[in-house]
């Protein structure tokens, strides 16, 4: 193996990030997705309009090689993410890097959620890169958007921008919502 590949993920801080590099003789891809459930908190009005915002930032860089054999070898390394709601709103996006064009990458992903307050949700957040003779790499981080009294819980306690932790559910009142 010439190369190498790492994929993490911090549902606290709201991220996740992906990097690696592989030589001209094999391809890889480094991916990582995480899932959190939200709601929303602070409001009393019947549903509150939230923007959920991913925002990408990395690079890619592509090889050329030419051995004195005649072999050619070009490069590819596509850097892209996803944020995705679970009931059905999604955005991505993908760059390309070739040879002697590499790619930098800073973009928001976004999806418009509607939900009642204390009305839980998923969100899944995911990026990737794959390589080819090249490197790559590229970070997520999640925020929020929404009208000023409210607030997102996480159940991972996310802290991220206009969010807080939500609070862990006493057994007692676990046994109690299932009678």
């Amino acid at each position: 193996m010439d190369g190498a590949r790492r994929a993490r993920f911090d549902l606290v801080a709201g991220t996740v990030s992906v990097e690696g590099y592989e030589g001209p003789f094999s391809s890889w891809q480094s991916h990582v997705w995480a899932r959190d459930s939200c709601r929303i908190a602070g409001s009393t009005g019947p549903t509150v309009t939230v923007i959920a915002r991913l925002h990408l930032a990395g690079r890619g860089d592509a090889a050329y090689y030419a051995d004195p054999h005649g072999t050619v070898m070009r490069g590819a390394v596509p850097p892209w993410g996803v944020l995705r709601a679970a009931e059905g709103p999604v955005d991505s996006a993908r760059f390309d890097a070739s040879p002697n064009q590499p790619v930098t990458v800073s973009q928001d992903l976004q999806v418009t959620l509607q939900h009642a307050p204390g009305e839980w949700f998923a969100l899944t957040l995911s990026a990737s890169v794959g390589m080819s003779f090249g490197g790559g790499n590229l970070e997520g981080r999640l925020s929020f958007e929404m009208p000023p009294s409210d607030a997102v819980e996480s159940c991972q306690g996310c802290a991220g921008a206009t969010s807080v932790p939500a609070q862990a559910p006493t057994w007692g009142a676990l046994k109690a919502r299932h009678r």
